[in-house]
């Protein structure tokens, strides 16, 4: 018998275990992709023409399984060849809007910018809330090495993954793991088993930020133990100052007779010089320590209608003779008028309402901080540009007038950390003046007499140096006067990466069109 209830049990047991392990099965299949916003990086090269079908139908059914595990993600897409193409800007409509963009994209053609991509996709996203990953897909070498590979780092410390797929045995697996926020957010595919990994990709995607919902959760539970603490320590401290305060004031009118001598010798053993001006200029400074005037009301209120003659006569005139008392008791002698004629003044002194100010003071801090954030048009176009001025973290200014066709201001410069660019070139773009109230000529739509060039503000070679700085041809009739006092936008269609290292050697020529942000902003007068 014995040993059947113990197979029973067993057997119990056995059951009980088995079916949370199911349970736990289930539920991890069913868990939800925590992505809020997904940028893929397409690449629009000349190579990829004939298979660029493959990669607009991969990129389609990753977003759809994206989208069927997560909640209201944002999806966008930018090509990316010579330069940077947008497909879809950020949207919660795949169906609507991304869908027929990416299928209305290409044809591919140019080379392989993967700087391009990366910072289109970066511009896009860096500023949503949330998770967010850039999935940058290409078959090929990246043209614009080290660019790419400068702005990673940069985005990565943003707070954005990334995720590379290289699609054929062209592509350098090395230098897209060093692009991927970790060389396991790398992955190697061929174009005939693109919709097979769909799946697979997507659940990478979904991985590379799978971790982050857990943090957010702990410190929520953290605050609550000192939430709860705070309010429960509140009403203590809050109880506290009032039964203090409630023994003070009742043993104050108990102690006023007997400490109508006391306020004499306090005043003569602790503020002596005080009390010597006293006579001859006024109580005011006196009341402004606040100790002193605080009990002084008190003592107004109470000792006026009978206490205060019969105290003053008896004691003063013995204690006094010592010392300069009668030089104070000549004041209250001819009559007790001067006494209340000076406890008015000390009772304007609590009047004195400097509490209520030093209260306004903190109501208009808050209001301070509000107003500096706003750029006039001229600094936001100049944190705008990639580029900038060498050592001028500010819009520049340049004084006109010297000599035309040489660079009056510093080497132009990349805001990327670690690339270094050469010679620029502005070729067909005109430059601009940018108004005060953020509108945008072009120079040559200026009256001046006669018209603008447009190569009126060019690059110029700085001799003995690496780069280029800005230039200008001679001004002629009344164009030095309407070149004063601008704000100049020069925007680049190509120049020259170079090693960030001597002897500086050129690397690769980048060309740019005037959606690529390469400019640089300056004012002149």
């Amino acid at each position: 018998m014995r040993l059947l209830i113990f197979l029973a049990f067993s057997a119990f047991l056995s059951l009980s275990i088995a079916v949370p392990t199911v349970v736990r099965q289930d539920d991890s299949s069913e868990e939800t992709c925590p992505i809020d916003s997904v940028c893929f990086a397409m690449d629009q090269s000349g190579s990829i023409f004939l298979n660029y079908g493959a990669i607009q139908n991969f990129v389609i059914e990753v977003a759809r399984e994206i989208e069927s595990r997560s909640f209201g993600t944002l999806f966008s897409a930018y090509g990316f060849s010579n330069s940077v193409t947008t497909i879809q800007t950020s949207t919660s409509q795949l169906e609507t809007l991304f869908v027929p963009a990416v299928t209305a994209s290409g044809p591919p053609s140019g080379s392989t910018n993967m700087y391009a991509g990366l910072n289109g996709c970066f511009n896009d996203i860096a500023d949503q809330p949330g998770n967010k990953v850039i999935i940058l897909l290409t078959d090929g070498q990246d043209n614009a090495f080290p660019l790419a590979s400068s702005l990673a780092p940069v985005i990565k410390d943003a707070g954005i993954t990334i995720v590379t797929v290289g699609i054929g045995a062209g592509v350098s697996a090395p230098y897209l793991e060093q692009l991927a926020s970790t060389p396991d957010f790398f992955i190697q595919l061929m174009f005939s088993t693109l919709p097979s990994e769909v799946v697979s990709l997507s659940q990478m995607t979904c991985d590379a930020v799978d971790a982050s919902p857990e943090p957010s959760e702990t410190p929520e539970e953290t605050m609550e133990p000192f939430v709860t603490e705070t309010p429960d320590v509140t009403p203590e401290i809050s109880e506290t100052p009032e039964e203090t305060v409630e023994p003070s004031i009742t043993e104050t009118p108990d102690f006023t007779p007997d400490v109508s001598e006391t306020p004499i010798f306090t005043a003569e053993e602790t503020f002596e010089p005080l009390i010597s001006e006293t006579p001859l200029v006024s109580e005011s400074p006196e009341p402004s320590m606040t100790p002193v005037v605080s009990e002084t009301p008190l003592v107004f209120e109470t000792p006026e209608p009978s206490e205060t003659p019969a105290v003053l006569e008896t004691p003063v005139i013995e204690s006094p003779i010592p010392s300069e008392t009668p030089a104070v008791f000549e004041t209250p002698v001819p009559s007790e008028e001067p006494i209340p004629s000076e406890t008015p003044i000390v009772s304007e002194t609590p009047v004195v309402t400097e509490t209520p100010i030093v209260s306004e003071t903190p109501v208009v801090t808050p209001d301070v901080p509000v107003t500096p954030p706003t750029l006039d048009a001229c600094e936001q176009a100049y944190q705008d540009c990639d580029f900038a001025f060498f050592d001028t973290p500010v819009v520049p200014t340049f004084t006109l007038g010297g000599n035309p066709d040489k660079p009056f201001t510093p080497r132009i410069v990349s805001r990327i950390p670690g690339v270094v660019v050469g010679v620029l070139n502005t070729n067909g773009i005109i430059p601009e003046f940018i108004e005060s109230d953020g509108s945008v000529d072009l120079i040559t739509s200026t009256p001046a007499i006669p018209m603008f060039a447009p190569t009126q503000f060019k690059p110029l070679s700085i001799p003995d140096d690496i780069g280029s700085g800005v230039g200008y041809q001679t001004f002629q009739g009344n164009q030095l006067v309407e070149a004063r006092n601008r704000c100049v936008r020069l925007f680049f269609t190509s120049f020259q990466l170079l090693e960030p290292t001597p002897p500086f050697s050129v690397i690769a020529n980048i060309n740019a069109d005037r959606t690529d942000n390469k400019c640089v902003v300056f004012r002149t007068d």
